[in-house]
């Protein structure tokens, strides 16, 4: 006998390796039924009815309150797929995404199953922190400004030096594997399980399409910290001596044996998490806050993930609606007086400066109040280069500008 592709389906398989190995092997009467009782995979195909998750997070204000609901909501529908095991929604959280998808500050463990939507199309959104023995911070930020469109500039509380921190993603690479991603997962999402909405399908890790997809998730990766230690290198270039350097990475998807733990703007701080870096982690909160170095490992409230940032309470359009008649000019000037915020396009972009997030202070009372991570240290800002809006003064149209003083 012949065993095909049709076969296995009919067994609960999924073509891939289960078909090579079975190829390759030629098992028939018991021992292909041996086979298919040990190797079978486990069917989700159910929705949960009990879904629970740690929720990290709590209103500040007034202002918050719709929000906190909106992520809550969400998380308690993403939690109800049929793989889900562990949730948590960190104290950046902001929904992200159509309905029951994984919020914006929000990590989740799903059992044998690889969810492309759960680390969405911004791939490996990343940051890296150079700490420059006595380099003038000036001198940083002109040799970074000259190579790259993104860069924070700023002084340790600790030892006085100069840091720089870079912040970004993947952008159009990590895209594009993210829509191949949740095509392949929607191939197979009706076979797998019909209830789970699309942006939820999943991908079986034991076959050659999840096999592709997990080598290509971290090559994006790994392409994205070469990208951060290129931009870090223009300040090296420049003769400027960097002391010690780390990196942390989100929007990232992480295996833990049979458990794959996904996180969409939360950053990992458990060591196992990220083995190739120092124990502190970076979070960013806004261009006029510290930016925090944090420590910390897996407790059952945060699967191993804190805050990458401020998050947001208003979509950036909601936002700047809420600015009523002042210009974006007047914005700026209140927001960042003191700071040297260049944006690479030439317009100011004012759904990035510190009042489009949540106030930096809630984010990191609450990071600490529910034990998510320990501040170790701060680097207070004194400067920053951004891309800007890409569809008003696109790069590609515009010189570099500088918007600050």
């Amino acid at each position: 006998m012949t065993v095909t592709g049709r076969n296995l389906i009919g067994f609960g398989f999924f073509e891939g390796a289960a078909l090579s190995h079975v190829r390759r092997a030629g098992p028939e009467g018991e021992a292909l039924a041996a086979f298919v009782a040990a190797a079978k995979p486990t069917s989700y195909t159910t929705l949960q009815t009990e879904p629970s998750h740690a929720l990290n997070l709590q209103a500040g204000d007034a202002a918050e309150t719709g929000s906190v609901a909106a992520v809550a909501a969400t998380m308690d529908a993403l939690m109800r797929n049929p793989t889900n095991r562990a949730g948590a929604v960190i104290p950046d959280a902001s929904p992200a995404g159509p309905f029951g998808t994984l919020p914006a500050g929000g990590a989740v463990g799903n059992a044998g199953a690889i969810h492309p939507g759960t680390h969405s199309a911004y791939n490996c959104g990343s940051g890296m922190i150079s700490d420059f023995a006595d380099a003038d911070q000036k001198a940083v930020r002109d040799a970074v400004d000259a190579a790259t469109h993104f860069g924070f500039i700023g002084r340790s509380a600790a030892n006085g030096t100069t840091c720089l921190v870079m912040q970004h993603g993947s952008r159009g690479p990590g895209a594009g594997r993210y829509v191949w991603g949740i095509r392949v997962a929607n191939s197979r999402r009706k076979r797998l399980s019909p209830a789970t909405q699309q942006d939820n399908a999943r991908i079986p890790p034991d076959t050659p399409e999840g096999e592709a997809y997990w080598d290509a998730l971290h090559r994006i990766q790994r392409w994205t910290k070469a990208s951060h230690t290129a931009g870090h290198a223009s300040a090296a270039a420049a003769g400027l001596a960097m002391k010690k350097r780390f990196c942390n990475a989100h929007n990232l998807g992480f295996r833990r044996g049979d458990l794959f733990c996904d996180a969409k703007g939360a950053t990992p701080i458990d060591p196992f998490l990220l083995p190739d870096t120092p124990s502190v982690q970076i979070l960013p909160l806004n261009m006029a806050e510290p930016v925090l170095p944090i420590r910390g490992g897996v407790i059952d409230r945060n699967l191993g993930f804190a805050p990458h940032g401020a998050g947001r309470n208003l979509s950036r359009t909601a936002h700047k609606r809420s600015l009523g008649s002042f210009s974006e000019a007047q914005v700026f000037a209140v927001e960042l007086t003191g700071i040297d915020a260049r944006f690479r396009s030439g317009r100011i972009d004012v759904s990035e400066l510190p009042s489009a997030n949540k106030p930096a202070t809630t984010v990191r009372a609450q990071t600490v109040r529910f034990g998510l991570a320990e501040v170790v240290g701060e680097v207070h800002p004194c400067g920053s280069i951004i891309a800007g809006n890409r569809e008003r003064g696109a790069l590609w149209r515009k010189v570099v500008h500088a918007c600050g003083a």
